[in-house]
Protein backbone atom coordinates (compact mmCIF):
# COMPACT_ATOMS: atom_id res chain seq x y z
CA UNK A 1 0.00 0.00 0.00
CA UNK A 2 1.54 3.39 -0.75
CA UNK A 3 1.97 4.62 3.11
CA UNK A 4 3.95 0.83 3.74
CA UNK A 5 6.46 2.90 4.40
CA UNK A 6 5.48 4.83 7.50
CA UNK A 7 2.82 2.85 9.05
CA UNK A 8 2.80 -1.29 8.61
CA UNK A 9 -0.07 -3.03 8.55
CA UNK A 10 0.39 -4.94 11.67
CA UNK A 11 0.65 -1.26 13.50
CA UNK A 12 -2.70 -0.45 11.43
CA UNK A 13 -4.53 -3.98 12.63
CA UNK A 14 -3.14 -3.11 16.18
CA UNK A 15 -4.20 0.51 16.19
CA UNK A 16 -7.20 -0.36 14.36
CA UNK A 17 -8.37 -3.07 17.14
CA UNK A 18 -8.35 -0.46 19.90
CA UNK A 19 -10.94 2.39 18.07
CA UNK A 20 -13.26 -0.74 18.33
CA UNK A 21 -15.13 -2.10 20.55
CA UNK A 22 -18.14 -3.88 18.77
CA UNK A 23 -18.49 -7.09 16.66
CA UNK A 24 -17.19 -5.11 13.62
CA UNK A 25 -14.17 -6.06 15.17
CA UNK A 26 -13.65 -9.67 14.06
CA UNK A 27 -14.60 -8.33 10.63
CA UNK A 28 -12.31 -5.99 9.63
CA UNK A 29 -9.21 -8.33 11.36
CA UNK A 30 -10.15 -11.10 9.35
CA UNK A 31 -10.20 -8.26 6.16
CA UNK A 32 -6.62 -6.98 6.79
CA UNK A 33 -5.15 -10.85 7.66
CA UNK A 34 -6.28 -11.72 4.31
CA UNK A 35 -5.07 -8.60 3.45
CA UNK A 36 -1.64 -9.23 3.93
CA UNK A 37 -1.74 -13.19 3.14
CA UNK A 38 -3.50 -12.11 -0.47
CA UNK A 39 -1.37 -9.09 -1.53
CA UNK A 40 -3.39 -7.49 -4.47
CA UNK A 41 -0.72 -7.09 -7.22
CA UNK A 42 -2.77 -4.36 -9.30
CA UNK A 43 -4.99 -2.18 -7.54
CA UNK A 44 -7.00 -0.82 -10.45
CA UNK A 45 -8.21 -4.59 -11.31
CA UNK A 46 -9.11 -4.48 -7.95
CA UNK A 47 -10.60 -1.85 -6.22
CA UNK A 48 -11.34 -3.16 -2.53
CA UNK A 49 -7.65 -2.37 -1.88
CA UNK A 50 -8.40 1.53 -2.86
CA UNK A 51 -11.02 1.86 -0.37
CA UNK A 52 -9.97 -0.39 2.67
CA UNK A 53 -6.60 1.90 2.17
CA UNK A 54 -8.52 5.11 1.84
CA UNK A 55 -10.77 3.87 4.76
CA UNK A 56 -7.76 3.17 7.12
CA UNK A 57 -5.89 6.02 6.26
CA UNK A 58 -8.67 8.19 6.76
CA UNK A 59 -9.06 6.12 10.01
CA UNK A 60 -5.90 6.92 10.85
CA UNK A 61 -5.15 10.27 10.79
CA UNK A 62 -8.66 11.88 11.32
CA UNK A 63 -10.00 10.88 15.56
CA UNK A 64 -13.63 11.33 14.08
CA UNK A 65 -13.98 14.01 16.43
CA UNK A 66 -17.47 15.48 14.74
CA UNK A 67 -20.01 12.17 14.32
CA UNK A 68 -22.27 14.53 11.48
CA UNK A 69 -19.23 15.01 9.36
CA UNK A 70 -17.47 11.24 9.56
CA UNK A 71 -20.19 8.76 9.13
CA UNK A 72 -17.68 5.73 10.28
CA UNK A 73 -18.52 7.33 13.78
CA UNK A 74 -22.10 5.59 13.35
CA UNK A 75 -20.10 2.26 12.94
CA UNK A 76 -16.94 2.90 15.50
CA UNK A 77 -17.83 5.09 17.87
CA UNK A 78 -20.01 5.08 21.11
CA UNK A 79 -23.63 4.76 19.93
CA UNK A 80 -24.46 6.90 23.34
CA UNK A 81 -22.45 10.06 21.43
CA UNK A 82 -24.55 9.52 18.27
CA UNK A 83 -26.71 12.15 18.19
CA UNK A 84 -29.24 10.73 16.05
CA UNK A 85 -29.39 7.43 18.83
CA UNK A 86 -30.87 8.32 22.49
CA UNK A 87 -30.41 5.89 25.83
CA UNK A 88 -33.08 3.85 24.99
CA UNK A 89 -34.76 2.38 22.07
CA UNK A 90 -35.59 4.69 18.88
CA UNK A 91 -36.61 4.12 15.42
CA UNK A 92 -35.96 6.84 13.03
CA UNK A 93 -36.65 6.02 9.26
CA UNK A 94 -36.61 7.51 5.99
CA UNK A 95 -37.61 5.53 2.88
CA UNK A 96 -38.66 7.75 0.17
CA UNK A 97 -36.80 10.59 -2.02
CA UNK A 98 -36.81 13.94 -0.54
CA UNK A 99 -35.44 16.11 1.94
CA UNK A 100 -35.99 14.79 5.43
CA UNK A 101 -34.21 15.77 9.08
CA UNK A 102 -35.04 13.03 11.55
CA UNK A 103 -33.44 13.96 14.83
CA UNK A 104 -33.60 11.72 18.66
CA UNK A 105 -31.42 12.86 21.59
CA UNK A 106 -33.69 12.00 24.23
CA UNK A 107 -34.23 8.78 26.44
CA UNK A 108 -36.92 6.46 26.10
CA UNK A 109 -38.60 4.98 23.26
CA UNK A 110 -39.52 7.00 20.32
CA UNK A 111 -40.07 6.44 16.46
CA UNK A 112 -39.67 8.94 13.98
CA UNK A 113 -40.92 7.98 10.39
CA UNK A 114 -40.71 9.64 7.01
CA UNK A 115 -41.77 7.48 3.88
CA UNK A 116 -43.40 10.10 1.39
CA UNK A 117 -41.37 12.77 -0.86
CA UNK A 118 -40.99 16.27 -0.13
CA UNK A 119 -39.13 18.14 2.85
CA UNK A 120 -40.00 17.09 6.30
CA UNK A 121 -38.13 18.17 9.96
CA UNK A 122 -39.00 15.69 12.56
CA UNK A 123 -37.72 15.95 16.26
CA UNK A 124 -37.97 14.06 19.69
CA UNK A 125 -36.19 15.26 22.26
CA UNK A 126 -38.01 14.71 25.40
CA UNK A 127 -38.04 11.50 27.85
CA UNK A 128 -40.88 8.81 27.72
CA UNK A 129 -42.47 7.77 24.23
CA UNK A 130 -42.86 9.36 21.20
CA UNK A 131 -44.26 8.53 17.67
CA UNK A 132 -43.89 11.39 14.90
CA UNK A 133 -45.16 10.19 11.33
CA UNK A 134 -44.96 12.36 8.01
CA UNK A 135 -46.15 10.16 5.37
CA UNK A 136 -47.34 11.93 2.86
CA UNK A 137 -45.79 14.88 0.42
CA UNK A 138 -45.57 18.11 1.36
CA UNK A 139 -43.82 20.15 3.48
CA UNK A 140 -44.37 19.53 7.78
CA UNK A 141 -42.35 20.06 10.86
CA UNK A 142 -42.98 17.61 14.09
CA UNK A 143 -41.84 18.41 16.92
CA UNK A 144 -42.17 17.29 20.44
CA UNK A 145 -40.07 18.41 23.66
CA UNK A 146 -42.08 17.24 26.57
CA UNK A 147 -42.26 14.34 28.92
CA UNK A 148 -44.75 12.03 28.24
CA UNK A 149 -46.38 10.07 25.79
CA UNK A 150 -47.18 12.08 22.62
CA UNK A 151 -48.08 11.20 18.86
CA UNK A 152 -47.61 13.81 16.31
CA UNK A 153 -48.95 12.50 12.58
CA UNK A 154 -48.95 14.14 9.28
CA UNK A 155 -50.39 11.76 6.31
CA UNK A 156 -51.99 13.74 3.67
CA UNK A 157 -50.06 16.60 1.09
CA UNK A 158 -49.63 20.50 2.54
CA UNK A 159 -47.69 22.37 4.74
CA UNK A 160 -48.10 21.76 8.26
CA UNK A 161 -47.07 22.55 11.56
CA UNK A 162 -47.67 20.29 14.46
CA UNK A 163 -45.97 20.96 18.13
CA UNK A 164 -45.51 19.59 21.38
CA UNK A 165 -44.18 21.25 24.56
CA UNK A 166 -46.31 19.72 27.60
CA UNK A 167 -46.48 17.21 29.81
CA UNK A 168 -48.71 14.34 29.45
CA UNK A 169 -50.37 12.37 26.82
CA UNK A 170 -51.69 14.36 23.53
CA UNK A 171 -52.34 13.47 20.11
CA UNK A 172 -51.87 16.10 17.24
CA UNK A 173 -53.26 15.20 13.54
CA UNK A 174 -53.57 16.93 10.53
CA UNK A 175 -55.15 14.23 7.83
CA UNK A 176 -55.89 16.39 5.00
CA UNK A 177 -53.91 18.89 2.47
CA UNK A 178 -54.02 22.15 3.35
CA UNK A 179 -52.04 24.42 5.74
CA UNK A 180 -52.38 24.15 9.47
CA UNK A 181 -51.00 24.44 12.67
CA UNK A 182 -51.42 22.82 16.07
CA UNK A 183 -49.63 23.67 19.09
CA UNK A 184 -50.10 21.98 22.54
CA UNK A 185 -47.64 23.65 25.66
CA UNK A 186 -50.07 22.44 28.49
CA UNK A 187 -49.92 19.71 31.05
CA UNK A 188 -52.46 17.14 30.80
CA UNK A 189 -54.29 15.11 27.70
CA UNK A 190 -55.05 17.58 24.61
CA UNK A 191 -56.26 15.98 21.19
CA UNK A 192 -55.94 18.61 18.15
CA UNK A 193 -57.32 17.48 15.44
CA UNK A 194 -57.39 19.37 11.19
CA UNK A 195 -58.86 17.24 8.90
CA UNK A 196 -60.12 18.88 6.20
CA UNK A 197 -58.72 21.26 3.87
CA UNK A 198 -58.25 24.57 4.58
CA UNK A 199 -56.41 27.15 6.69
CA UNK A 200 -56.80 26.30 10.56
CA UNK A 201 -54.96 26.97 13.98
CA UNK A 202 -55.84 25.36 16.61
CA UNK A 203 -53.80 25.85 20.19
CA UNK A 204 -53.93 24.49 23.53
CA UNK A 205 -51.74 26.18 26.52
CA UNK A 206 -54.36 25.19 29.20
CA UNK A 207 -53.80 22.40 31.96
CA UNK A 208 -56.73 19.73 32.20
CA UNK A 209 -58.22 18.16 29.10
CA UNK A 210 -59.27 19.82 25.62
CA UNK A 211 -60.53 18.42 22.45
CA UNK A 212 -60.20 21.28 19.67
CA UNK A 213 -61.49 20.21 15.94
CA UNK A 214 -61.73 21.11 12.42
CA UNK A 215 -62.98 19.14 10.29
CA UNK A 216 -64.91 20.77 7.12
CA UNK A 217 -63.42 23.28 4.81
CA UNK A 218 -62.69 27.11 5.33
CA UNK A 219 -60.72 29.42 7.70
CA UNK A 220 -60.57 28.67 11.28
CA UNK A 221 -58.87 29.56 14.79
CA UNK A 222 -59.84 27.64 17.86
CA UNK A 223 -57.57 28.40 21.08
CA UNK A 224 -57.76 27.19 24.13
CA UNK A 225 -55.92 28.93 27.14
CA UNK A 226 -58.19 28.16 30.00
CA UNK A 227 -58.14 25.52 33.34
CA UNK A 228 -60.51 22.57 32.99
CA UNK A 229 -62.09 20.65 30.07
CA UNK A 230 -63.07 22.36 27.16
CA UNK A 231 -64.37 21.96 23.49
CA UNK A 232 -64.38 23.87 20.79
CA UNK A 233 -65.43 22.28 17.26
CA UNK A 234 -65.94 23.90 13.60
CA UNK A 235 -67.96 21.38 11.21
CA UNK A 236 -68.55 23.22 8.52
CA UNK A 237 -66.93 25.40 5.74
CA UNK A 238 -66.87 29.14 6.24
CA UNK A 239 -64.50 31.80 8.65
CA UNK A 240 -65.29 31.04 12.44
CA UNK A 241 -62.72 32.32 15.39
CA UNK A 242 -63.73 30.15 18.83
CA UNK A 243 -61.88 30.89 22.02
CA UNK A 244 -62.14 29.72 25.26
CA UNK A 245 -60.00 31.85 28.18
CA UNK A 246 -62.04 31.10 31.18
CA UNK A 247 -61.85 28.36 33.98
CA UNK A 248 -63.94 25.56 34.11
CA UNK A 249 -66.27 24.07 31.04
CA UNK A 250 -66.97 25.09 27.92
CA UNK A 251 -68.30 24.24 25.09
CA UNK A 252 -67.91 25.93 21.48
CA UNK A 253 -69.70 24.77 18.27
CA UNK A 254 -69.96 26.33 14.84
CA UNK A 255 -71.64 24.00 12.31
CA UNK A 256 -73.28 25.89 9.44
CA UNK A 257 -71.57 27.57 7.04
CA UNK A 258 -70.76 31.27 7.31
CA UNK A 259 -69.09 33.68 9.54
CA UNK A 260 -69.13 33.70 13.18
CA UNK A 261 -67.26 34.88 16.24
CA UNK A 262 -67.56 32.61 19.52
CA UNK A 263 -65.92 33.95 22.75
CA UNK A 264 -65.96 32.79 26.47
CA UNK A 265 -63.78 34.75 28.68
CA UNK A 266 -65.74 33.95 32.14
CA UNK A 267 -65.54 31.53 34.97
CA UNK A 268 -68.57 28.25 35.27
CA UNK A 269 -69.80 26.81 32.31
CA UNK A 270 -70.79 28.36 29.16
CA UNK A 271 -72.41 27.19 25.95
CA UNK A 272 -72.09 28.55 22.77
CA UNK A 273 -73.70 27.62 19.47
CA UNK A 274 -74.29 29.06 16.20
CA UNK A 275 -75.54 26.41 13.90
CA UNK A 276 -77.06 28.66 10.61
CA UNK A 277 -75.37 30.48 7.74
CA UNK A 278 -74.93 33.91 8.02
CA UNK A 279 -72.63 36.20 10.39
CA UNK A 280 -73.25 35.85 14.10
CA UNK A 281 -71.18 37.06 17.27
CA UNK A 282 -71.88 35.29 20.55
CA UNK A 283 -69.93 36.18 23.46
CA UNK A 284 -69.78 35.37 27.36
CA UNK A 285 -67.27 37.84 29.96
CA UNK A 286 -69.63 37.35 32.91
CA UNK A 287 -69.72 34.68 35.73
CA UNK A 288 -71.84 31.57 36.31
CA UNK A 289 -74.10 29.43 33.88
CA UNK A 290 -74.89 30.90 29.92
CA UNK A 291 -76.32 29.54 27.00
CA UNK A 292 -76.11 31.57 23.52
CA UNK A 293 -77.75 30.09 21.03
CA UNK A 294 -78.24 31.00 17.11
CA UNK A 295 -79.75 28.91 14.22
CA UNK A 296 -81.53 31.37 12.19
CA UNK A 297 -79.88 32.86 8.95
CA UNK A 298 -79.27 36.60 8.88
CA UNK A 299 -77.09 38.89 11.49
CA UNK A 300 -77.27 38.43 15.05
CA UNK A 301 -75.07 39.51 18.04
CA UNK A 302 -75.54 38.13 21.86
CA UNK A 303 -73.58 38.90 24.35
CA UNK A 304 -73.75 38.41 28.04
CA UNK A 305 -71.47 40.39 30.57
CA UNK A 306 -73.40 39.98 34.09
CA UNK A 307 -73.28 37.37 36.59
CA UNK A 308 -75.65 35.11 37.13
CA UNK A 309 -77.17 32.60 34.85
CA UNK A 310 -78.32 33.82 31.55
CA UNK A 311 -79.97 32.00 28.33
CA UNK A 312 -80.30 33.84 25.11
CA UNK A 313 -81.88 32.64 21.84
CA UNK A 314 -82.54 33.62 18.51
CA UNK A 315 -83.84 31.49 16.07
CA UNK A 316 -85.04 34.33 13.09
CA UNK A 317 -84.12 36.05 10.06
CA UNK A 318 -82.90 39.03 9.66
CA UNK A 319 -80.90 41.36 12.36
CA UNK A 320 -80.76 40.17 15.86
CA UNK A 321 -78.96 41.95 18.91
CA UNK A 322 -79.44 40.40 22.37
CA UNK A 323 -77.84 41.68 25.38
CA UNK A 324 -77.68 41.41 29.06
CA UNK A 325 -75.70 43.60 30.99
CA UNK A 326 -77.36 43.50 34.67
CA UNK A 327 -77.05 41.03 37.48
CA UNK A 328 -79.47 38.05 37.95
CA UNK A 329 -81.12 35.53 35.96
CA UNK A 330 -82.17 36.59 32.55
CA UNK A 331 -83.85 35.15 29.59
CA UNK A 332 -83.58 36.80 26.24
CA UNK A 333 -85.68 35.20 22.89
CA UNK A 334 -85.93 36.72 19.88
CA UNK A 335 -87.88 34.62 17.13
CA UNK A 336 -89.41 37.72 15.29
CA UNK A 337 -87.97 39.01 12.07
CA UNK A 338 -86.14 42.36 11.69
CA UNK A 339 -85.63 42.45 15.22
CA UNK A 340 -83.36 44.31 17.59
CA UNK A 341 -83.33 43.54 21.44
CA UNK A 342 -81.11 44.95 23.50
CA UNK A 343 -80.93 46.54 27.21
CA UNK A 344 -82.82 49.45 26.08
CA UNK A 345 -85.43 47.11 23.85
CA UNK A 346 -87.23 45.05 25.43
CA UNK A 347 -89.54 43.34 22.64
CA UNK A 348 -89.60 39.54 22.44
CA UNK A 349 -87.69 39.90 26.05
CA UNK A 350 -88.63 37.68 28.84
CA UNK A 351 -86.70 38.09 31.95
CA UNK A 352 -87.08 36.07 35.06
Amino acid sequence: MSRGANVSMLEVISRTKNLLENPLENLLENLLENLLENPLENPLENPLENLLENLLENLLENPLENPLENPLENLLGNPLENPLDSSGRSHLSDTTSGRSHLSDTSPGRSHLSDTSPGRSHLSDTSPGQSHLSDTISGGSHLSDTSPGRSHLSDTISGGSHLTVTSSGQSHLSDTISGGSHLSDTSPGRSHLSDTISGGSHLSDTSPGQSHLSDTISGGSHLSDTSSGQSHLSDTISGRSHLTVTSSGQSHLSDTISGGSHLTVTSSGQSHLSDTSPGRSHLTVTSSGQSQLSDTSPGWSQLSVTLSGQSHLSDTSPGWSQLSVTLSGQSHLSDRRYQTNTGPKHHRQKEEV
